[in-house]
């Protein structure tokens, strides 16, 4: 240290040249920099998604997640993995090293995917996805008027969505809000003691029986009905008819994310 002090105090001409040197070229590179306000940044990881409606948790981790998770060990470049089984869900997260070729990775998925269906459930299909910032909406549109809410929904789906999704370089626009209804349920605490149910065992209940399945259709003297597993039938219904259940989202504010 005390060596090169000594050789810039005695070279400050020297010093001084490479010093201005070094700002012009800091300054001409700069403006050739790409500068970008929401960067094109894609993770190291690949989600993939399979649906089996009306499946509780153990069924799905034993035929879906099991399966996928040990064909999708075999694609090059995997650092982790990780399993997820819900009602009628198994998402498997694929984490990769960085520098990974994921186009790659995912004809590899998709190779792996096929491999596994012969020991997966005919009616299920896995997804892969890839996700990146580019995936995420950049710009919200809130809108009001004077019309309910469910007629202004509808008229942003009908007119302003295929106008949004013809600009260039915008992927996809969709609406979210609109007018809804949703069923609220308070438990009654003593009758609930009484018959040693909680509000997680009814939360579970109103999850596996208000999801659709494949059962083989009820057939009647002139239909066909379709039917859900999970739900006991009751007099009440029509020979061997299974009712559709009704599932309403809470409330929201229309907004327009493009």
């Amino acid at each position: 240290m005390f060596r090169l002090a000594k050789l810039s105090l005695a070279n400050r001409a020297l010093i001084a040249l490479i010093t201005v040197f070094a700002a012009v070229f800091g300054v001409i590179t700069m403006s050739s920099l790409k500068q970008e306000l929401i960067p094109s940044i894609e993770f190291p990881q690949i989600s993939v998604i399979t649906a089996m409606p009306g499946a509780s948790p153990d069924v799905v981790d034993k035929q879906l997640s099991r399966p996928l998770e040990t064909a999708l060990n075999s694609v090059e470049g995997l650092e982790s993995t990780t399993s997820t089984s819900r009602n009628g869900v198994s998402q498997i997260t694929m984490v990769f090293t960085y520098g990974s070729n994921l186009d790659r990775a995912r004809n590899q998925i998709d190779r792996a995917i096929s491999n596994a269906k012969r020991v997966l459930p005919a009616d299920v299909q896995p997804q892969s996805f890839a996700g990146s910032i580019s995936d995420f909406p950049i710009v919200y549109l809130a809108v009001s008027s004077d019309k309910p809410l469910s007629g202004l929904n509808a008229d942003l789906q009908r007119l302003s969505v295929p106008r949004l999704q013809k600009l260039d370089g915008v992927r996809s626009a969709d609406v979210t809000g609109g007018a809804t209804q949703h069923i609220l349920i308070q438990p009654k605490a003593q009758a609930m003691a009484a018959n040693g149910a909680t509000v997680q065992s009814l939360t579970n209940a109103l999850k596996n029986n208000g999801r659709w399945s494949r059962p083989e259709p009820s057939r009647t003297r002139a239909r066909r009905s379709p039917c859900r597993s999970g739900a006991r039938l009751t007099p009440s219904t029509s020979s061997r008819a299974c009712r559709s259940p009704v599932r309403r989202p809470a409330p929201q504010s229309a907004g327009l994310p493009t």
